[in-house]
């Protein structure tokens, strides 16, 4: 194995291990805690979230300017966004993870090896049903799939504004329901660095942060579906010719996360010899096997019907794809609508 190699190899696992370790930092890896962000109970998710894109954007802002990187943009796909975010949201809640989060949770609930088995079923699917997807779904032929490349002007002159909006968020959020008050951790937001939990927006931080070494590292940004593809297409190989949509992910950069993804494991586990689940939590039960593969399949079925996952439409929305925003917003729109039906039933 040639240096560069083993650096890149180490590299995306290191990257991955960072996340993962703040992902499960945060306590975000919780299925109630995913489930009551869609019930609007609980707002740790969204503020992972929304600290998460404005340290990723910063990122991939400051890289672009200084020409360290050369971007690409996915197509405009909006029916596809729509329709595979909202199956990402459905299935969000039935799991309590994304494709994501599946991974940290692993060493704490041996449940969701079952989400994680569901979304390589359902990345296998997809691959089966991609030459129908695109041709009933065709990326609209336009000229711009960014929202800077649209106005025709500068990437940060979109983005600065938009980091600037995301903080203002974040701080509301923050005064009317402190991090501290939800995750009973009595402490300011960088003094959880000292703690046993961090507050959401550390974690969110730490991991936009880590786009610089994925983009100096593989060339490419943070995603975590395309790993369950790439999975499920080696298993495919032994046993029967390749679609031309799986040899894609058996092939850099989308082996990449594979990489990135173990990474995350690695790095869930580490923190959770810090940070064990809070007392009295099910950790044996958090899920049925059927509803945990259910809801696996539904989150990397639609991430992949959208191009793009949680963590990959984030990715995205820092260089302000427009796609992207539908994506996210429709992964809202459909666990929120999906849990209201649910428990009205």
């Amino acid at each position: 194995m040639n240096t560069s190699k083993r650096n890149l190899i180490v590299g995306e696992i290191f990257v991955g291990f960072f996340f993962g370790f703040a992902i499960q930092k945060c306590n975000v890896y919780l299925p109630s805690i995913v489930r009551d962000q869609m019930e609007i109970k609980n707002f740790t998710m969204i503020k992972i979230i929304l600290s998460f894109i404005s340290a990723s954007t910063i990122s991939t802002t400051l890289l672009n300017y200084f020409r360290m990187i050369k971007l690409e943009f996915l197509p405009i796909i909006y029916r596809r966004n729509l329709i595979g975010g909202i199956l990402m949201g459905v299935g969000i809640y039935v799991c309590g993870a994304c494709p994501g989060i599946a991974l940290p949770q692993v060493p704490i609930f041996y449940s969701s090896i079952f989400t994680i088995i569901g979304g390589i079923v359902g990345g296998v699917v997809y691959g089966y049903c991609d030459p129908y997807v695109q041709k009933k779904f065709p990326a609209q032929k336009q000229s711009f799939s960014t929202i800077f490349q649209y106005f025709n002007v500068s990437m940060q002159t979109i983005t600065i504004p938009f980091v600037i909006l995301n903080i203002i968020a974040l701080y509301f959020l923050e005064q009317w329901y402190p991090s501290q008050i939800e995750s009973s951790n009595k402490t300011t937001i960088f003094g959880s660095l000292t703690n046993q939990i961090w507050s959401p927006i550390v974690s969110g931080t730490i991991m936009g942060l880590m786009q610089i070494p994925s983009y100096l590292i593989s060339g490419v940004d943070i995603g975590a579906s395309s790993a369950y593809v790439s999975i499920g297409a080696f298993f495919l190989k032994k046993y029967t010719p390749l679609e031309n949509y799986f040899k894609t992910f058996l092939k850099s950069p989308k082996t990449y996360q594979i990489l990135f993804d173990f990474g995350a494991l690695l790095g869930s586990f580490a923190s959770s010899l810090f940070n064990p689940p809070p007392k009295n939590y099910p950790t044996t039960n958090v899920g049925t096997i059927v509803v945990n593969l259910i809801g696996g399949f539904l989150i990397i079925f639609g991430a992949r019907f959208a191009d793009g996952c949680t963590s990959g439409s984030i990715s995205a929305m820092s260089k302000t794809e427009i796609g992207s925003f539908i994506t996210l917003s429709s992964v809202f729109f459909g666990g929120i609508l999906f849990c209201y039906i649910f428990n009205s039933l």
